[in-house]
């Protein structure tokens, strides 16, 4: 258990089926899995990638949007909250965490001192992807494109 070693990654295109929530820090625990068998039902077979949640205009510790979904191979006829979005792809700083969603904090701490370290804008997005179920999770800040 423990967090690795923060890492610049290229990050491809996805398409996105999700829901858009707004809530707190302390809300996430159980909007998280709620959302995600929604959107997992919605979508189907057509799920291309792990679960992931996007903080779209978060405001630390306060809370705000998030975007709570799964990557698709393809569109299809949405219902009820669940919506498709194109994502494009760019450059990430990344930081896996080992172990429990309640433990994370050191992990994001870790990629955004990393960002600034390195000398990195953060671009608009942050996210997580939910790798293994064991729990591991890639904590994503996108690197700002400047000039």
């Amino acid at each position: 258990m423990g967090t690795m070693e923060p890492r610049v990654i290229d990050y491809p295109p996805i398409r996105l089926a999700y829901v858009s929530k707004t809530c707190t820090a302390e809300e996430l625990p159980s909007l998280i899995p709620a959302n995600l068998s929604v959107v997992g039902s919605a979508a189907g077979r057509r799920t291309s990638g792990p679960p992931r949640v996007y903080y779209v205009a978060w405001q630390d510790p306060s809370g705000g949007e998030v975007w709570i979904g799964f990557p698709v191979s393809e569109d299809f006829e949405t219902e009820g909250d669940v919506l498709l979005t194109e994502i494009p792809g760019g450059r990430a700083l990344m930081v896996r965490h080992d172990g429990p969603y309640q433990e994370m904090r050191p992990a994001w701490d870790a990629a955004i001192g990393a960002m600034k370290a390195q000398g990195f804008m953060k671009g608009a997005l942050s996210w997580e992807d939910y790798v293994d179920p064991k729990p591991v999770t890639d904590i994503c800040l996108e690197i700002a494109e400047c000039c």
